[in-house]
């Protein structure tokens, strides 16, 4: 099957999110170095910033299921993941854009760590991003299967040969979160091929990879307040609020969906964006008051250096509304100065966008 297939090339330049993700890791393994002061993080260090362990989904901290994947135990298992995410991560948000490689990505690290605590028997603390980069490679065989990627067969073989030993080279590497992450990586993108083919019969514009982003991230964030609220999602007898929210998801992406085919419509969109983006840092300022003010009660180091700080700080700590206010104000500006190529373009429309979007979705088939 792969015979016809032509072959790109073993490495690809790692692209933004794939820096952001190795950028991520490696600070976190250098604050880890600082916080133990040793040549390899301490078991302590490690547990108090976010390692998953036998308790934690008793306790409630689900936040560890993110914390854990940033977290490396020596260079060399940091080395090993990082290598893994530049190489296969290079490919993998080349071919589907940010916004889904993002969501593989925290995925299957999510449910490598659901399913690694529910095969340990006895306790145990497990670190690493094995299973989200291992998730990459099993999506890479997906679009590899659905004759989506130009990749060989060759590819592949060596790099499972590499993610084997790798999983058996110490015994104290965490072989399901691998075997896990690789096979949620694989489901996880054959389903986003199934909505991708749903999406082209139920949208009519093709949507542009900075407004899925986004859109996710206000979902995540609205998620979070949700939870900071109190509001949960019970299957059986959902609340009112969270029912009616899991029912604006749909009509807003199909309100989207129809702005974008207008004259204008782009731009539109991206100053709705702007608007979603200040309001969601305000209220996320106002969920995270009581850490604000407990941060305000500690020494002011910078006040020391720089002690034309100080007042401001002082102001900010009497008026967080204000702050959030503010913090909101410049969400919303820094959207419109990072969408400034678009929403020129968006502002310039002369009818042909909401053509070339609807050209875009009905050319696409799946991912």
């Amino acid at each position: 099957m792969s015979a016809s297939r032509p072959a790109s090339s073993f490495f690809v330049a790692p692209q933004a999110a794939t820096f952001v993700l190795l950028t991520l890791n490696i600070a976190m393994f250098a604050v880890t170095l600082l916080q133990s002061g040793a040549p390899t993080p301490s078991s302590a260090v490690l547990f108090g910033d976010g390692a998953m362990y036998h308790q934690a989904l008793e306790r409630h901290e689900y936040w560890r299921l993110f914390a854990y994947g940033f977290l490396h135990a020596t260079p060399v298992h940091l080395l090993g993941n990082m290598l893994c995410l530049m190489v296969w991560g290079g490919h993998l948000e080349r071919r589907l854009g940010a916004t889904y490689f993002i969501l593989i990505y925290v995925a299957t690290m999510v449910l490598a760590g659901l399913v690694g605590d529910f095969i340990h028997t006895r306790p145990y603390m497990t670190v690493g991003a094995s299973g989200a980069t291992s998730g990459l490679l099993g999506a890479l065989l997906c679009l590899w299967i659905l004759a989506k990627i130009e990749l060989s067969a060759s590819f592949f073989i060596s790099n499972l040969a590499f993610n084997i030993a790798l999983t058996f080279a110490d015994s104290r590497i965490n072989w399901a979160a691998h075997l896990v992450g690789f096979t949620a990586g694989l489901l996880a993108c054959a389903v986003l091929d199934l909505v991708e083919r749903a999406l082209r019969h139920l949208l009519g514009a093709k949507f542009p990879e900075f407004l899925k982003l986004n859109l996710w991230l206000l979902a995540a964030v609205g998620a979070w307040l949700a939870w900071t609220a109190g509001i949960r999602l019970d299957p059986q007898s959902p609340t009112p609020v969270a029912a009616l929210g899991l029912a604006l998801i749909p009509v807003t992406i199909k309100l989207i969906d129809v702005v974008l085919l207008l004259r204008y419509g782009l731009a539109m969109v991206i100053a709705a964006l702007a608007v979603a983006n200040g309001a969601a840092i305000a209220c996320a300022v106002m969920a995270s008051s009581s850490a604000l003010t407990a941060a305000c009660r500690l020494p002011l180091p910078l006040a020391n250096i720089s002690p034309w700080i100080s007042p401001w700080i002082a102001a900010g700590c009497a008026r967080q509304d204000l702050v959030a206010v503010i913090a909101g104000g410049l969400a919303a500006g820094l959207t419109l100065l990072l969408l400034n190529a678009p929403l020129r373009r968006g502002l310039g429309d002369v009818g042909f966008i909401g053509a070339s979007l609807r050209a875009a979705r009905a050319r696409s088939v799946g991912l």
